[in-house]
């Protein structure tokens, strides 16, 4: 028994040196873990929503911060999606995957995944990375955000 309890404490010591916040790999798609908040955007039409935990904030041309719920993203290794409704708008679809550089079609940002959102009728194709990485490529001035 006393060689299972060193054997955990060992594990446990090795993860908190990895970082507290190191995301485990069921997380991350293209290395960005999906579960911090997110940006999401595109154009033709210019579309925008952000991510964080169940909630999210949506805006086209035609709505401005249409506030909406989503449930936990369903993980692969090569995707995210996640299913969740908006104000106004019914049912969604989210889809991310990674992307070499995926532009926005509206800054001189790459981002390091591609989005897709599926309402009804409508399918909007832009890019995405979390609000933190794009913070920090602005604050740099740096166009890939990571």
């Amino acid at each position: 028994m006393r060689a299972k309890a060193v054997l955990a404490g060992g594990l446990a010591a090795a993860l908190l040196a990895a970082g507290a916040d190191a995301a485990p790999a069921r997380h991350l798609v293209n290395g960005v873990n999906v579960l911090e908040p997110l940006t999401i955007g595109g154009a033709e039409p210019f579309w925008g929503a952000t991510v964080k935990g169940s909630r999210v904030i949506w805006s086209d041309p035609e709505h401005e911060r249409l506030i909406g719920k989503v449930g936990r993203p369903r993980l692969t290794p090569d995707s995210a999606v996640w299913r969740g409704t908006v104000s106004r708008l019914g049912a969604f679809t989210l889809t991310l995957t990674p992307a070499e550089e995926c532009s926005d079609g509206m800054s001189d940002y790459t981002f390091p995944l591609e989005a897709t959102v599926a309402f009804r009728e409508y399918t909007y194709r832009g890019c995405a990375g979390t609000q933190e990485a794009f913070a920090r490529a602005r604050k740099r001035g740096e166009g890939m955000v990571r």
